[in-house]
């Protein structure tokens, strides 16, 4: 089965059995994290039908080992470490699309975050994080955009916390713009083609899309986001759009990481 998209990676590892079905209602406070946690256990997925609070269903540990790394980029276990090396060599450029694309199907023009299923994992968590998103962003200067892990901790219906670790370019593109009171535009793809996740996670000096583009062998379909120029995932299951703000920080965390310790209550960027 040819995977281009979330669902169809979900429809090939339900076809391997990799895919735990969870139908009974789960709280995403505390309960969703500790299935998950034990699917992973097992090498295998959980698709959540019913999260309470919200009507939109979670699926996780799509990406939780190599193997499932490979069943993503739809090759041999041993080959995972040789393509990952290859796409830095051969990337492929994004491919732009006109007209309105199945992420941005729904438009909701003043989002409460609060309905979307986003759980609170761990105890001591201050409360429930975005954390596999993968963040984009767009060079100030040279328009190049970044594909990234940012954590949000959510505020209020259309607020968040968001690190920005000194390292990341994103982080780079915020610091041109913050003295002169510019806010930093971004968006997040939740639910994209696993290929930009796993790009995402790669330290690379270009454009993450194209690093995406040579995993998947195939240009990422792309289209305008609807506030900003940030081009984002013609297929993202959800995108929301937003703003770094400048001059704002605000207390967040703890949460933990997966590293196996919590990072600590700290002032961190608002958006």
């Amino acid at each position: 089965m040819a995977i281009h998209d979330l669902r169809t990676f979900i429809a090939a590892a339900r076809a391997d059995g990799a895919v735990n079905e969870i139908a009974k209602p789960v709280d995403p406070v505390h309960e969703l994290g500790a299935v998950l946690k034990a699917c992973e256990r097992a090498d295998k997925a959980a698709y959540f039908h019913a999260v309470k609070g919200s009507d939109i269903p979670v699926v996780g540990g799509l990406l939780s080992s190599q193997r499932w790394v490979a069943r993503a980029l739809e090759c041999a276990h041993g080959e995972v470490g040789d393509r990952m090396a290859a796409a830095t060599e051969t990337p492929i450029k994004p491919e732009l699309l006109k007209g309105p694309a199945p992420a941005q199907e729904c438009v909701i023009e003043r989002p409460d975050l609060g309905k979307l299923p986003i759980p609170t994992h761990s105890p001591l968590d201050a409360g429930p994080f975005v954390t596999a998103g993968a963040v984009i962003s767009r060079d100030p200067d040279t328009g190049q955009h970044n594909l990234s892990y940012n954590r949000m901790q959510i505020f209020g219906p259309d607020t968040t916390g968001i690190s920005m670790n000194i390292w990341r370019h994103m982080k780079g593109f915020f610091d041109k713009g913050e003295p002169r009171g510019r806010n930093l535009p971004f968006c997040v793809a939740i639910g994209p083609d696993p290929t930009l996740l796993i790009a995402a996670a790669c330290r690379y000096d270009g454009d993450e899309y194209e690093i995406a583009g040579a995993l998947r062998r195939a240009p990422v379909p792309v289209v305008r986001a609807q506030t900003c120029d940030v081009l984002v995932p013609a297929f993202a299951e959800i995108v929301i759009e937003g703003e770094v703000i400048a001059g704002e920080r605000r207390e967040e965390g703890p949460m933990a990481e997966f590293t196996g310790h919590y990072s600590p209550r700290d002032k961190k960027h608002v958006a």
